[in-house]
């Protein structure tokens, strides 16, 4: 009988020792049929067997005897049969690894063997805990909101809080950069929105005030639509974590930016002109100004409008100019918003601070 084969029926019908020994012949054969066996036993869900977490978690943890393709299987589990259990026990065993945490005390499930063998068997330690910590943050930001992934974590965290003080503050410190990243579900929506509804200014501008870190990363505190004495509103006051602070013009992805002759558009033109004018107005009146918004400060500009991708080289180094010769703001497309956000998570998901030493030659 196959090794899958043995995984299919020990899922249906058998107890913790028939995994265990599965698991061991898996270790044996260390082939690519015992990881997909291996993942099976994590992933399954034992007929909703209440304990089946003793059979799926020492398959959680051989998955490390095959480096990061086990960990790249664990996440694959994860993503098709995201259960509760599936979600947890992954964080665990990825927030223990990227903690630089090698043999997982699990003594009421694992055999000290067992764990000699994992330990022994994982290529580069070193490797896998870079992986780890990849995978954990993109987990993380896998859920569509802040509820859902604490919701996923608690117990996660619940289980690593007792012995393991590194390992749950590697999934704090993960579920702390949803903060600065905007989720994956967020960013499809994002750019489905754009695909579908390009000339929808008030569908942007809903989107914007329940995503505001897309206008700006370090988003604090936003006023939506001030009204300003009278003054026509502009579409966002952003506050940032540094005080500082950013008027948002918003217009839609279906407007032009640039023109064929390498010139920005009327249309920007106009939406530069009101953003400028929202500045001006706070700056006359500065001290009342910072009478509403705290710490308030000369503010910068920011005009959203039409997409970059459709831009020639011409156009793109028009627009770049454009921007270098702008004091205090700044004209972008839809589209860069998005890659921008988009870049800000996977710089997160790398999740080191990178220092290093360069000469120009």
């Amino acid at each position: 009988m196959s090794l899958l084969d043995k995984a299919a029926k020990v899922t249906s019908s058998g107890g913790q020792s028939h995994v265990m020994a599965l698991l061991n012949e898996c270790l044996d054969a260390r082939n690519a049929e015992a990881l997909v066996a291996t993942q099976r036993l994590f992933e399954d869900m034992y007929d909703g067997f209440t304990l089946n977490t003793e059979m799926k978690m020492p398959a959680a943890y051989c998955l490390l005897a095959w480096g990061e393709q086990g960990l790249e299987c664990m996440m694959e589990s994860v993503r098709r049969t995201p259960t509760i259990k599936n979600v947890s026990l992954a964080m665990q065993i990825l927030a223990s690894v990227a903690a630089g945490e090698k043999v997982i005390r699990i003594q009421w499930i694992f055999s000290p063997e067992m764990h000699e063998r994992v330990f022994a068997s994982v290529p580069d330690w070193g490797a896998v805990a870079r992986a780890a910590r990849r995978h954990l943050s993109a987990l993380v930001l896998s859920f569509p909101g802040d509820d859902d992934a604490a919701i996923a974590a608690s117990s996660a965290i619940t289980f690593l809080s007792v012995s393991r003080s590194d390992a749950a503050k590697s999934l704090l410190v993960a579920l702390a950069t949803r903060w600065l990243a905007i989720s994956t579900p967020t960013l499809t929506a994002y750019a489905d929105l754009i695909r579908t509804s390009p000339d929808d200014e008030p569908l942007f501008q809903s989107f914007f005030e329940k995503h505001p870190q897309l206008l700006d990363p370090m988003a604090f505190q936003v006023w939506t639509k001030p009204d300003l004495h009278g003054f026509k509103e502009p579409d966002f006051v952003i506050r940032r974590t540094d005080n500082s602070y950013v008027v948002v013009e918003i217009e839609t992805p279906g407007k032009t930016l640039m023109t064929a002759a390498s010139q920005i558009s009327a249309q920007v033109t106009q939406a530069v002109a009101q953003s400028t004018s929202y500045r001006s107005f706070l700056r006359e009146r500065f001290a009342e100004a910072a009478t509403v918004f705290p710490s308030f400060q000369d503010p910068e500009c920011l005009v959203v409008i039409g997409l970059e991708e459709k831009l020639t080289g011409g156009q793109r180094a028009a627009l770049l100019h454009e921007n270098q010769h702008r004091a205090a703001l700044k004209i972008v497309g839809f589209d860069w918003i998005a890659s921008r956000a988009a870049a800000i998570a996977q710089n997160i998901i790398e999740s080191r601070v990178d220092v290093q030493r360069i000469r120009m030659v």
